[in-house]
């Protein structure tokens, strides 16, 4: 097992470090990122995943308003990084339950 995980975590590295030279690449088909990584660079089209609430904003930072204000602004990050689409993904059903749509869909231009 260590030697499966010590392997997968320098695949990690390099593929972080090759991310990092590919995004300097007009060859760069597919950039997968998390929203805090694609802070001050602009991409063509950016897609945002499981944009349901429980997700953005997680279920923890409903508690404290602070946590949700950094939650609305890292939603804000990600969402305004594309240049021509944005694309919001989200589930109607997760675990047997119908999932609700992010709040913050609705605090933006997001919904059109």
């Amino acid at each position: 097992f260590l030697d499966d995980f010590n392997a997968a975590i320098e695949k990690a590295k390099f593929a972080t470090e090759e991310n990092e030279t590919l995004q300097n690449s007009d060859d760069v088909r597919v950039i997968l990122s998390t929203a805090l990584r694609v802070k001050g660079r602009q991409y063509d089209q950016v897609f945002i995943l499981n944009v349901d609430d429980g997700i953005w904003p997680k279920s923890q930072s409903q508690t404290s308003p602070e946590a949700y204000e950094a939650e609305r602004r890292l939603f804000y990050v990600a969402a305004t990084r594309s240049k021509q689409t944005l694309t919001l993904y989200r589930a109607n059903t997760c675990c047997g339950k119908s999932a609700t749509a992010s709040p913050f869909i609705f605090e933006g231009e997001y919904d059109k």
